[in-house]
């Protein structure tokens, strides 16, 4: 469970994102998502059951969730350290985060590689399969959010405020332009692929994403009233109707 027990707080940005259907998302009056808790539980059964009970062997399934994760932020920060800072301050800042990006890598690994006749193997197939079906559901029906959607399921389902959830709203965003990038070009090679034997298939139409901007822009003061960054596209225009708007009534009059 000790891999798992971020759950609550990663659920629902994955639903956000795209990576997990809506349905997942729920929030209790106390503030529990039950859901993904129950989630979280049936899978680390379903791993002690496939260990048959040997924890020792589970290690590499907590790297999965622990320094796997701290590797691709190690990675994240570094790219963000070179392209903000400057002068020492930027060389520094990259080495630490290169250095420690290095440091949950070689544990990553080597847990799977030290516990390879114990059943890493398995791990590393299973770790596999997770990022190709997390991009198979990201470019699926499933995957795609609209602005309406992504404050919906923060903002409402969530019911998370201020910084955080900006910053999900701008996750959400970027997400949904790298989902477009990838049917983008998967339709351009299917279409060349058919066009060798003389088909023509015609591109699927795929709704532009709307540009997620620099992630600065989209940080707030660490409010709970501050505005949510998709604001601006969740005002709705009334769609003109024949004969005009309807007349409005006043009070009294007939």
């Amino acid at each position: 469970m000790t891999a798992f027990q971020d759950l609550q707080a990663t659920a629902w940005r994955d639903v956000a994102i795209g990576e997990i259907p809506e349905v997942v998302v729920y929030r209790n009056p106390q503030g529990t998502f039950t859901r993904s808790v129950t989630a979280g539980f049936i899978i680390s059964v379903f791993i002690m059951l496939l260990v048959r009970g040997t924890t020792s062997a589970a290690v590499p399934y907590y790297g999965v969730g622990v320094f796997m994760p701290i590797m691709v932020m190690g990675l994240s920060i570094r790219k963000h350290i070179l392209a903000t800072a400057t002068g020492s301050a930027r060389r520094w800042g990259s080495l630490g985060a290169t250095f420690a990006a290095a440091l949950a890598a070689l544990v990553f690994v080597g847990q799977i590689a030290g516990k390879w006749n114990e059943g890493g193997w398995v791990v590393l197939i299973t770790f596999s399969i997770l990022i190709l079906s997390a991009n198979l559901l990201l470019i699926s029906p499933i995957g795609y959010r609209d602005p309406q959607q992504i404050h919906r399921i923060v903002r409402e389902k969530a019911r998370v405020q201020g910084a955080m959830a900006s910053i999900v709203e701008w996750q959400s965003l970027r997400m949904q332009e790298y989902r477009y990038t990838i049917i983008t070009h998967l339709s351009i090679y299917t279409s060349q692929f058919f066009e060798l034997f003389g088909v023509r298939r015609p591109m699927r139409f795929t709704p532009v994403p709307i540009p997620a901007g620099a992630y600065n822009d989209a940080l707030h003061v660490d409010h709970p009233d501050a505005p949510s960054i998709l604001a601006q596209h969740l005002v709705t225009e009334s769609a003109p109707h024949l004969g005009g708007a309807p007349n409005i009534t006043e009070p009294g009059n007939k």
